[in-house]
């Protein structure tokens, strides 16, 4: 029987608030149990448990399981058959999580040489691109502005990687 609208969101809820403690073998599994009903769910749930893995990957105080819920949002944000509005959702809270992680620079910085990465190696370039954009702009876009060490970073970022090329 499907739970009600309400009853998902107590789970939620409820995980969230208890992952923080959550052993990594625990961690693990509920992680996998979220991906395997992720798989057979309809896009309405679908786009709660994207929510729900924003907000402990956003909430960890740690940084532990942020790292863990970027590769996952990540990941998923790829699946061929996800529709445009949850992957537009996966990304917002892959960067909801970025934004609020410990390691947020070196963080950001992988992820952008990983959407080159994808760039270089597929011929579905919409996403990676749309993403190195919005991580871009996150690095100018920060509360305490636009420092020499961030544009050092983007120019380091586009040298390195041949990422303009005239």
């Amino acid at each position: 029987r499907a739970a009600t609208p309400q009853v998902v969101g107590n789970i939620h809820g409820i995980l969230e608030v208890s992952a923080k403690k959550f052993s990594p073998m625990q961690f693990e599994h509920v992680l996998k149990l979220v991906c395997k009903s992720f798989e057979s769910s309809n896009e309405q749930l679908q786009d709660k448990l994207l929510t729900f893995l924003g907000n402990i990957g956003r909430d960890n105080r740690l940084g532990r399981t942020a790292v863990k819920m970027l590769d996952v949002v990540w990941d998923l944000a790829r699946r061929p058959d996800l529709p445009g509005f949850l992957v537009d959702r996966a990304m917002k809270q892959h960067l909801n999580i970025l934004s609020h992680s410990v390691t947020r620079d070196s963080l950001r910085r992988g992820y952008m040489v990983r959407c080159i990465d994808d760039i270089k190696r597929s011929p579905a370039v919409y996403l990676p691109l749309k993403q190195l954009l919005v991580l871009a702009q996150s690095f100018t876009k920060g509360s305490q502005g636009y420092f020499k060490t961030e544009k050092a970073i983007l120019s380091e970022i586009c040298h390195q990687h041949d990422l303009v090329s005239l």
